[in-house]
């Protein structure tokens, strides 16, 4: 029986099935607590189970403290590229609801005459009560990311973590407001920036010629042409669609195929935005059917320079 049970686990967590996994993992350990890999991959599904209603990057840490303690090796490429995922995944669930706030305060119904100025205001007062609802839960995916670099270390890991650090600083003139104009934010950004120096030295560490990717304002490095995905997301600076438009660039328009796809892309897309856009259950669908699935497959693809 135990045997069934680790096959599906396994085979559930090499597929990223991580609630599956956990279940599996889960009852593995009821029979046999000195499971050690059981710990690993219970405390890695533990992380990308985690969402804003319910953290479970304690659980990850307690549960890989477990597997040390019956001498498990952790130090280990696999495990430390899941854990930055399950960060980068928790960290779109909270631009997703940061963005969400904003999008909704700047629909919100005001008396007619009201001053543009006034509007802007709100939307600001806004970003200040929202960061610092989820200044917290920022810094969880960040210290998960740093943690996975501790675990092993490499030029491509701190590099993805730093630009991840770079987006948040960058995301948006909300966001960039609460950390430079909301003293309650100060400590936050120290915090961040400390978290950013110590992957710098180590990255550093490994290539003394290391420099980190720039960030522009809204948190990409080039623009335009994900009209789906942003009619999807409701937001051009949405850091999904970084990660896309570099998979657009880096792997479909280096080859023929590629780049048929997005020409015939472009033909198409404006119109099908505009209806998606128009409409919550079709940018619910396109979310959940197509958007986190094409970034998901773009996340393993784009190509992260050593």
């Amino acid at each position: 029986m135990s045997d069934n049970i680790r096959e599906l686990a396994d085979t559930s967590y090499r597929s990223e099935s991580y609630d599956e996994a956990y279940d599996y993992y889960s009852r593995l350990l009821e029979e046999n607590p000195d499971d050690a890999e059981a710990w690993v991959r219970k405390g890695v599904s533990a992380a990308w189970k985690s969402s804003l209603d319910d953290d479970r990057f304690k659980e990850l840490y307690v549960s890989l403290e477990k597997a040390e303690e019956k001498g498990f090796v952790i130090e280990d490429a696999d495990i430390s590229g899941r854990i930055v995922g399950a960060a980068e995944d928790y960290i779109d669930e909270i631009y997703a609801f940061f963005d969400e706030k904003i999008e909704d305060k700047r629909k919100e119904a005001m008396g007619t005459g009201t001053l543009e100025s006034v509007k802007r205001e709100n939307v600001k007062t806004e970003g200040f009560v929202q960061g610092g609802k989820l200044a917290s839960e920022w810094l969880k995916a960040f210290k998960a990311m740093k943690y996975a670099s501790e675990l092993y270390p490499t030029t491509k890991r701190c590099r993805k973590s730093i630009r991840e650090i770079d987006k948040l600083r960058a995301h948006s003139d909300e966001f960039k407001e609460y950390l430079t104009q909301n003293n309650d934010a100060a400590g936050l950004h120290k915090e961040i920036m400390s978290i950013r120096e110590e992957l710098l030295e180590t990255a550093r560490n490994i290539d003394p010629e290391f420099k980190p990717e720039k960030v522009e304002m809204g948190g990409g490095t080039s623009s335009g042409g994900c009209y789906i995905a942003t009619a999807t997301v409701g937001y051009e600076q949405h850091p999904i669609l970084f990660t896309l438009r570099r998979f657009r660039d880096e792997q479909l328009l280096t080859n023929p195929l590629g780049r048929a796809f997005v020409s015939a892309y472009y033909a198409t897309a404006p119109y099908l935005a505009r209806v998606i856009e128009r409409s919550e259950l079709l940018r619910s669908l396109s979310m959940r059917l197509v958007v986190k699935p094409l970034y998901r497959v773009a996340l393993r693809l784009v190509s992260d320079p050593e």
